[in-house]
């Protein structure tokens, strides 16, 4: 397919995305020790990094809680869709209207 990669490809590829994993798990460690009453319910990713072939069923599986790409709900003048990777310049577009 368009993301196939050879075998070491694949073990740096997976490598990389166990040290994310991690990054998160700690991030939602310290953030269960401030918050108790609210906990995570899901995980919304940005930016061009969330295309990554499987990255959200990898985290969903790791992280055990639902991962999904970011989509902003406004109707964008493209045939082509949203690309994630325009989402901060689409955040700050938006900061400015709202």
């Amino acid at each position: 397919g368009r993301f196939a990669v050879g075998e070491s490809e694949g073990v740096v590829y997976r490598a990389a995305l166990d040290d994310f994993a991690r990054e998160i798990r700690r991030s939602f460690s310290w953030y269960r020790a401030q918050e108790r009453e609210h906990p995570v319910e899901k995980i919304i990713l940005s930016g061009s990094g969330c295309k990554a072939p499987d990255l959200n069923a990898f985290l969903t599986d790791q992280l055990g809680v639902p991962v999904e790409m970011g989509i902003p709900p406004i109707r964008f003048g493209t045939t082509g869709g949203y690309d994630p990777a325009f989402a901060l310049a689409v955040g700050l577009a938006l900061w400015e209207v709202i």
